[in-house]
């Protein structure tokens, strides 16, 4: 377990630039036992109260096994320009940014349950390595916030269960955990990352780091929920905050993200590093870092509708809710919740963070890609989406 104070953010919020995660626009216990958490996942599903796009999630290929112990790794299938494939990792892997770092570090893509192409720069690491997750952490703490509602221990449709909130006469009540997750609250929030008075700074090494979904969850309502949507890192530690409350600070919130998410998919604690805050809570909007193998797991996860080797992780329709876009009023059809949202494919959805971290699932082509770097001139999203367009003709 890390702190937070590991990534020193006050230095690294130099390297920041606002919006670059909006590449396509758009303690103790709580006490539940394990035996009523796994007779509650038995039978749950989720409906979500807006339809999503209908997209068929593939069935893990006949042959191949589960990547539970480790992926199996294959050739580039037949129909795909393997020399294309290795000329724009080859190009993509040069240094030849401008933005403060040149550096791609990893790319995995999985299709058909193998790995078909993995790169990783030398000098950095390889499938052993940590990376930092930045905001894609937002879409892993939608997913625990699912393993939540599989198990009956969350309601995301009630007004949100955040302490501050509690008073009926306060307008903040009405905020659901639906709204924090499509980042449609209506709280006040500047996320600019080199304002002086960018919240996020203040939340990540300033004033909030002791108890992060407590300062966010402080802000005033500055519009009405769900009538915009604004992003906001301490939204997504809100909902991160809410999630501790129920399962337990500190330890056991750890435990909870290995139990339930972590060891069911195979990801060793060695590959997985979530960080709390001062209160015991994850950083859930920019700190759960990992392997680029252990990211495509969290991918494949969400490739297969929610389910891992027979066991459905998060409820049946969990993945559907997560990549609907954000309906009106607050209206994004490029944003889901704390997913992105392809808006020129809606059967494209991805988890994004600042200087380049990205998790792509495109059901339609059974595939993941994984891309990890540290550089701001937009160039990961090129490289995200040109290789699932050169994966789609293994279809």
């Amino acid at each position: 377990m890390a702190q937070v104070g590991r990534w020193a953010w006050g230095a690294v919020a130099l390297l920041l630039v606002a919006g670059a995660c909006a590449d396509d626009g758009g303690g103790e216990s709580s006490g539940a036992t394990a035996t009523a958490t796994t007779e509650v996942r038995s039978v749950v599903a989720f409906e979500p109260e807006v339809p999503a796009v209908p997209i068929e999630y593939p069935p893990q290929p006949d042959g191949v096994p589960w990547p539970t112990d480790g992926w199996e790794v294959g050739p580039i299938p037949d129909g795909v320009d393997a020399a294309a494939v290795e000329a724009r990792l080859d190009q993509a892997f040069e240094v030849d940014s401008t933005g403060p770092s040149a550096d791609f570090d990893a790319v995995v893509v999985v299709q058909g349950g193998r790995i078909v192409a993995e790169r990783y720069r030398e000098g950095w690491g390889d499938a052993t390595t940590i990376h930092r997750s930045w905001s894609m952490a937002k879409s892993l703490t939608a997913t625990l916030a699912g393993v939540l509602v599989g198990q009956g221990r969350l309601d995301i449709y009630a007004p949100a269960p955040v302490p501050q909130w509690a008073d009926p006469a306060d307008p903040r009540h009405a905020i659901t955990t639906d709204q924090l997750l499509r980042m449609a609250s209506g709280l006040e929030w500047n996320e600019a990352y080199l304002d002086v008075d960018s919240d996020t700074v203040a939340m990540l090494s300033g004033e909030g780091a002791g108890d992060m979904a407590a300062y966010a969850a402080d802000k005033p309502l500055e519009v009405e929920p769900g009538s915009r949507v604004r992003y906001s890192t301490g939204t997504s530690n809100i909902v991160a905050g809410i999630i501790g409350d129920e399962v337990g600070h500190g330890d056991d919130y750890l435990a909870f993200i290995q139990a339930e998410l972590a060891d069911p998919l195979g990801i060793a604690p060695e590959e997985i590093d979530p960080v709390l805050d001062g209160a015991g809570d994850l950083v859930g909007g920019s700190m759960v870092d990992a392997t680029a193998r252990a990211f495509a797991k969290v991918g494949y996860l969400h490739l297969r509708g929610g389910e891992w080797d027979g066991r459905q992780l998060v409820p049946a329709g969990w993945v559907d809710y997560v990549r609907t876009p954000t309906p009106a009023p607050a209206g994004n059809p490029g944003y889901g919740a704390h997913w992105w949202v392809k808006a020129s494919d809606p059967g494209r959805f991805y988890a994004s963070g600042l200087l380049g971290q990205h998790i792509l699932v495109w059901p339609a082509e059974d595939l993941v890609v994984v891309v990890l770097s540290d550089r701001a001139d937009g160039a990961d999203g090129a490289l995200r989406d040109d290789l699932a367009d050169l994966f789609a003709a293994a279809g």
